[in-house]
């Protein structure tokens, strides 16, 4: 996400984050975090009230307010930022689901102008530092799914994902297909789409998030 912030009060504050002690801002990211799904688009917010709840400092009283998208928006993209300064490693646990930006925009077959629409919008990403040493913005592919489900019917938003039964029935036939001879992944999807009668979209999404969950 770019380095670039819809308020003045955020760009203050990112700033002063970034050379706080590191402790410190392990526990800014958590306040973040909370901030984020805290915050609601229309909704104002005084600038003293924002920097209290990523500070713990109370500053005097302000006649300025933060409107809720912008802010929610700048959150997302301070949370990103900030977790790039302290050289995470991806969690040893759930390192398998993390989806790098390149990961989800291949599986949920969206433009990278609607990737970025859905990280302004609330999809929360974070930077580690993966195996081959380079640093990536990812989110847990738990988080993702839950996100997708909640967006609205927005030009933005159209993107559909197979349901549990449509997804079973992909994968029998992707099985079958694969039995009968080498058959390439734009093949396969064209011949199950024909076949289903489902979008190639659907096809896609359900072949390459079983083959994330089943990297062998």
């Amino acid at each position: 996400m770019a380095s670039k912030y819809n308020l003045q009060l955020m760009r203050e504050l990112a700033r002063q984050l970034r050379l706080s002690p590191r402790q410190q801002r392990h526990q800014q990211m958590n306040r973040l975090e909370h901030f984020i799904q805290d915050a609601r688009p229309g909704q104002e917010y005084p600038e003293n009230f924002v920097v209290y709840r990523l500070t713990m400092y109370n500053p005097p009283p302000s006649n300025s307010s933060c409107e809720g998208g912008e802010l929610k928006a700048d959150l997302i993209t301070l949370l990103d930022e900030l977790s790039g300064t302290l050289d995470l490693l991806p969690p040893k646990k759930s390192a398998s689901e993390l989806l790098t930006l390149d990961q989800i925009k291949d599986l949920y077959d969206i433009s990278r102008r609607t990737l970025a629409e859905w990280r302004r919008s609330g999809l929360i990403t974070k930077r580690y530092v993966f195996p081959d040493g380079a640093q990536r913005s990812a989110a847990q592919k738990a988080h993702v799914d839950a996100f997708v489900a909640s967006l609205g019917q927005g030009p933005m938003y159209r993107i559909r994902v197979p349901n549990e039964t449509q997804r079973r029935l992909i994968l029998a036939e992707a099985r079958s297909l694969a039995s009968s001879g080498k058959v390439s992944v734009a093949e396969a999807v064209r011949r199950l789409s024909a076949r289903l009668k489902l979008p190639p979209r659907l096809i896609r999404h359900a072949i390459r998030s079983h083959e994330m969950d089943n990297p062998e």
